[in-house]
This record gives structure tokens, C-alpha cells and sequence, in this order.
């Protein structure tokens, strides 16, 4: 094995190499260009490799505007070794002190190499498909139970991205002492609108009044998102409530099921069903309460966050990391129950008492601010390598 280098540097700064299966778009790879835009390049010599090409990896522009470099390694599968050592001898020759991981397949490939080549070593879990094995496919339940076994007799950190996801990766096996809980944050002031956003004019499109309560949810509209309570929930609060909107905000395989539901029951007038869209923060400006109805666990779900930084207050079941963004009572209501009826309850209750409701997106937008931004985020992080880099010269 490789020797492991020197971690004093001529100009002071830590190589650091994040690995990710690819730069198509989605929520992991989407860190990658928030991480490149605001990384401190004094502390940091930064650089990406991506393991394979989807879609024609179309954020690598983004991540290359921002000055970092990135190298794609064509990786047909696990098995390609010559992409392996390519990655490799990439470690020993640009001298890396730590290597980052993101998603499954460069969990596994990141820690050989960091074994290989006795580099620092962390990966990010952004999800825990292993919890639920039964849910995915024979080849995916072989690759998870990789990323597991490697994870746990390779060594290295591991980030989880709430407690809740934390607790989970202990239950699997692994040593508290490797795991930390490190959230992550997003831009949030991507979602504060200017003076002029015109929303009575956006509501019309979607054929709300200008002082219509409207109540919108994001999410991908599949089993364990919950948007059948919605449905149920909505007819619920109609009855007491009529001229409420519900803004259902996302596409996904029950998409038209969800839509056929709707529609034969009479609520087409009030629940609109947007498919999938571009443009969360504006959608996210019409509305006057975000509802997450999910009853699966989702370790961080985001559209929470963006939620809670467009001011909204937030009504929600105490899954996964919900009760880590929302203080219930305070920013919003973290139900303990999966029961449509505290849903409906607890939407009406904020839609009637709008002072409380207010006072809600206010501290909530406090909050994602604080504790949930992508500043926030990356100083947090920045720090973690540091101490990573001083604990592996000890």
C-alpha cells in the first residue's frame, strides 16, 4: 500500500476529493455546486470525480464555473478495475489528505481506495435504502449490503444527516465513535422573493383567488408520501372551511391515481395537482402553510427546510428527521400520530389563527437561517476535515 503523505502543505491548504457516482441532477449531486460556490479556497484545494456520466452529468458546468476541477471516470459497474485504479493513482498523485463520498456506489469505491491508500475517509448518507430491504430489488439489495459491509470493516467517518438516520446506522452495526450527525443545508436565500413577486397573478394560473388560505405540499407523489391522508384530510377541512386551496406540488409514479382520486370526489376545484415544476420558491410564495404528510422515513426531507425559509409555518408527522427541523409548537406542528383527522385538525387550527401561524413562518425562517443553511453547512464541514486530517497525522 501507498504510504501516506505529508499533511504539511507549502500554502496550508487540505486536498480534498469528492467522490460521487455522477452530476446528473438530483439532491446529493445539487450539494456538490452549493459546496463548490462557497468553499473556502484558502483552507481547501478542492476537486471531483464522478464516477460515471448520466444524462450527460449536467451540473459539471456549474461545479467547473465555480473553478473546481473534474474528472470523470467512465466506470461501466463495481467490477471495472481499470476505472478503480485510475481513481486510484488520482489519490496518490494529486496527493489528496481526504476523500468524501456521496450515494452508494462511491461509498464502496471511496473506502477501498482511502484503505488502499491510507487517506482519510468519510461518506455522506443522504438516505437509508438498507432499512428497508424488502422495498428494492435483488441486484440493489446485493450493492447495498456491499456498501454496508465495507462501510463497517473499512474504516472511516460517517456522516448521517439527522440523528434519527444516525440512530439507524448504529442499529446496522456500526461504532458510535465513527458515526456524526451533520445536517445539511440549502440556499435559503433562494426562497425570501423580492417586493414585486406577483402573486395574485400566479395564483390565478392555477385558478386560486388572491385571498384564498392555500396550502401547498412537495413531494414526489409515490407510496409512503402520504398524499392520500392529504386527499382525506382536505375533504375534512373543506367541509368546515370552503374556500381553502391545496396545492399539491410534484410528479411521480401515483401522479394519476392521485389525480383520478381527486377528480372522483368532487375536490378537482380545490386541490391542484401542479406535476413536477422547476420553481419551488415561487410556488412555495403562494402559499400560507406548508404540509409534509409523509408517513415513511425520510432521514432529511428538504422541502421542509425550503418551506420553513419561505416563511411558512409547517405541519408535519414526527417521521425521520422532521422533529430535528420543526420545534413543535414553535415554527410548527409535528404530529405524533400518521391520522388524517390531527392533520385536518391541526391545518384548520393554523388557517384560523393566523397571528399564530405568522409568528410560526417567522422563527421558522429564523431557524432554517441559522441551522439549516448552506453557510451553516459548510463551516460545520470545513471544520469536521480539519479535524479529520490532524486525527489521521496523530
Amino acid at each position: 500500500m501507498a504510504q501516506t503523505v505529508s499533511r504539511i502543505r507549502s500554502d496550508g491548504r487540505i486536498r480534498l476529493l469528492w467522490l460521487i457516482d455522477s452530476l446528473a441532477v438530483g439532491g446529493a449531486e445539487r450539494l456538490v455546486t452549493t459546496f463548490a460556490r462557497r468553499l473556502d479556497p484558502k483552507r481547501f484545494d478542492f476537486s471531483v470525480v464522478c464516477l460515471k456520466e448520466i444524462d450527460g452529468n449536467p451540473l459539471v458546468r456549474e461545479v467547473e464555473a465555480a473553478g473546481v476541477r473534474i474528472t470523470t471516470l467512465h466506470a461501466r459497474n463495481l467490477r471495472d478495475w481499470r476505472a478503480f485504479l485510475q481513481l486510484r493513482r488520482l489519490i496518490i498523485d494529486e496527493q489528496i489528505d481526504v476523500i468524501h463520498a456521496h450515494l452508494t456506489y462511491a461509498d464502496i469505491w471511496g473506502r477501498l481506495a482511502g484503505w488502499l491508500t491510507r487517506r482519510a475517509v468519510v461518506s455522506t448518507i443522504h438516505v437509508h435504502s438498507y432499512r428497508n430491504p424488502e422495498g428494492l430489488g435483488g441486484r440493489d439489495r446485493v450493492i447495498e449490503g456491499l456498501a454496508g459491509f465495507v462501510r463497517k470493516h473499512f474504516g472511516g467517518a460517517v456522516i448521517a444527516v439527522s440523528e434519527a438516520l444516525r440512530l439507524q446506522l448504529l442499529a446496522r452495526g456500526l461504532g458510535p465513535e465513527r458515526v456524526v450527525t451533520l445536517h445539511n443545508g440549502i440556499e435559503t436565500s433562494g426562497f425570501v422573493l423580492p417586493p414585486d413577486f406577483a402573486r395574485a397573478a400566479r395564483r390565478a394560473e392555477f385558478g386560486i383567488p388572491a385571498d384564498a388560505p392555500v396550502v401547498i405540499t412537495l413531494a414526489v407523489i409515490r407510496e409512503g408520501k402520504g398524499h392520500d391522508l392529504l386527499v382525506e384530510g382536505a375533504r375534512k377541512i373543506l367541509a368546515v372551511l370552503p374556500n381553502v386551496h391545496f396545492l399539491v406540488v410534484g410528479g411521480g409514479p401515483l401522479e394519476e391515481a392521485l389525480r383520478t382520486r381527486v377528480e372522483s370526489e368532487g375536490l378537482g376545484q380545490s386541490i391542484h395537482l401542479t406535476g413536477l415544476r422547476e420553481d419551488a420558491p415561487e410556488m412555495l410564495g403562494l402559499a400560507d402553510l406548508f404540509v409534509l404528510p409523509s408517513t415513511q422515513f425520510d432521514a432529511l426531507p428538504t422541502a421542509v427546510i425550503e418551506a420553513m425559509a419561505s416563511g411558512l409555518p409547517v405541519v408535519a408527522f414526527a417521521t425521520g428527521g422532521v422533529p430535528e427541523i420543526v420545534v413543535d409548537g414553535e415554527t410548527g406542528l409535528v404530529l405524533p400520530k400518521t391520522d388524517a383527522d390531527a392533520l385536518a385538525d391541526s391545518i384548520s387550527g393554523l388557517l384560523t389563527d393566523k397571528g399564530r401561524a405568522r409568528s410560526m413562518g417567522e422563527k421558522g425562517r429564523a431557524r432554517a437561517e441559522a441551522e439549516f443553511s448552506s453557510a451553516t453547512w459548510i463551516g460545520r464541514l470545513q471544520t469536521f476535515y480539519g479535524k479529520l486530517v490532524c486525527r489521521r497525522g496523530q
